[in-house]
């Protein structure tokens, strides 16, 4: 088994291995493959930068939480795959977030450093 980083001129081998999901951005993204010994890609494991939406501070109860978010949509819109999360940890946040759109995501939320 070899063990290294794709080339971001060699993402174009990893549309089978994702299907459904988007493939990420190689110009924020770093891929480590595991290839056997045909080169075939067998498995891999991607670091990247993710956006997610936090820190949310009201300070007066009129702002609207949907308009904020439209905000911040509307400038990942033109640069294709939009997708963030929103690390919630109360259930009124959470209600908000939902009610603008947002599904909840059945995951733990492991934190690494180096």
């Amino acid at each position: 088994m070899k063990y290294r980083l794709l080339l971001p001129e060699e993402w174009d081998k990893l549309g089978e291995l994702f299907e459904d999901i988007p493939v990420p951005n190689p110009a924020v993204s770093v891929m480590a493959v595991a290839e056997n010994d045909k080169e075939e890609i067998v498995g891999l494991l991607c670091l990247q930068l993710q956006w997610h939406m936090e820190p949310l501070i009201v300070t007066q109860p009129d702002v609207d939480f949907t308009e904020l978010k439209e905000v911040l949509d509307n400038q990942l819109r033109p640069n294709g795959n939009g997708c963030y999360y929103s690390f919630i940890d109360n259930e009124k946040i959470g209600r908000m977030v939902e009610d603008a759109g947002m599904q909840p995501q059945p995951v733990m939320v492991f934190r690494g450093e180096v």
